[in-house]
């Protein structure tokens, strides 16, 4: 499918096919196949002047320089993609940035900074509706809670979280 888009010249099919090629290597723990790729992406949202492919662009080259170890160029593109998507209004994107500025400081040991960010992301979650990304994001700030010597508040998010799940049969769901 990619190269009949390449072929036609469908840049927005183009850049869906890299997406979905992208997210799959990440998934599957290629982090260096998913970085090229998607800064293929990236120069396709610029090429096509598409802020929301831009910013999906920036979350996704965020996730897999994290995986690569890469901090600081991860924190770039979580606080670029965050910054694109509050300016078009898709919070649930923008937590998404968020959880993943989060989870950077988490892995740095910054957990006061890996906690604001999350809260941040949470109450994004909360405002949409969100309620599996409330879920998962609930239990990293509880963790990132209970590693700082907070244990009160970490069960209040977990529970939490366990009512924001309540009606997923999902093993996923009941693994958390």
């Amino acid at each position: 499918a990619l190269a009949i888009h390449r072929e036609t010249g469908d840049r927005t099919s183009e850049f869906a096919c890299l997406t979905a090629l992208s997210t799959a290597w990440r998934e599957a723990g290629q982090a260096d196949l998913a970085l090229s790729l998607t800064q293929r992406t990236l120069e396709i949202a610029h090429d096509l002047d598409l802020t929301t492919y831009e910013g999906f662009a920036h979350l996704e080259l965020g996730r897999a320089y994290a995986m690569l170890n890469r901090p600081e160029e991860a924190l770039d593109h979580f606080h670029e993609a965050a910054s694109l998507h509050r300016s078009m209004g898709e919070h649930v994107r923008e937590s998404e940035s968020f959880e993943g500025v989060g989870g950077i400081y988490q892995s740095l040991g910054r957990l006061d900074e890996a906690a604001r960010f999350y809260r941040q992301a949470a109450n994004g979650y909360r405002r949409d509706g969100a309620r599996w990304n409330l879920a998962v994001c609930l239990d990293r700030l509880a963790t990132v809670m209970a590693d700082d010597g907070a244990p009160e508040p970490a069960q209040a998010h977990w529970h939490e979280a366990v009512e924001a799940l309540q009606d997923f049969a999902d093993p996923r769901a009941e693994r958390l």
